[in-house]
């Protein structure tokens, strides 16, 4: 079961995954395709896998696929609530791969509270001259040379 919903107002991709078979993966990457296009770059990804159950080697590599639509589709950050270490080190596994990274937390709230705090940064340090943000950076700062 999964669950894929873009939110315009704030540029963000809420996904919860549960139990996933193998004839899921084809509809979950049409899910977030679909969504996908109701965001911009820089978008923030907020994933649920409190209810997911760690997935056969022989269909996990899939989610390096979905992660690489991710990262492709100008993924700014992404934050999963991942109580479970296996949960987390089977994402964290195909991720690197993939160039995908997200911050584990707890809670749904703590979350939240994460993308939110980001995309204030971001919005406060593009009103600033020089300053700029790259998919999936944090603020680099130009440096201008006098000629």
């Amino acid at each position: 079961m999964y669950n894929v919903v873009a939110d315009p107002d704030k540029n963000r991709l809420y996904v919860a995954l549960h139990d996933l078979w193998e004839e899921d993966i084809q509809a979950v990457k049409t899910a977030f395709r679909l969504e996908l296009r109701k965001l911009y770059p820089g978008f923030t990804v907020l994933t649920d896998l409190t209810a997911f159950t760690p997935l056969p080697r022989k269909i996990s590599g899939k989610i390096a696929g979905i992660q690489k639509l991710l990262v492709q589709s100008g993924m700014g950050m992404a934050v999963r609530v991942a109580p479970s270490a296996i949960t987390r080190m089977q994402f964290d596994r195909h991720a690197r791969g993939a160039g995908y990274q997200a911050v584990s937390v707890e809670t749904w709230a703590v979350g939240e509270r994460i993308l939110d705090a980001w995309e204030r940064k971001k919005r406060d340090a593009l009103a600033l001259p020089g300053v700029f943000f790259g998919t999936g950076d944090t603020p680099a700062v130009l440096r201008h040379s006098a000629n």
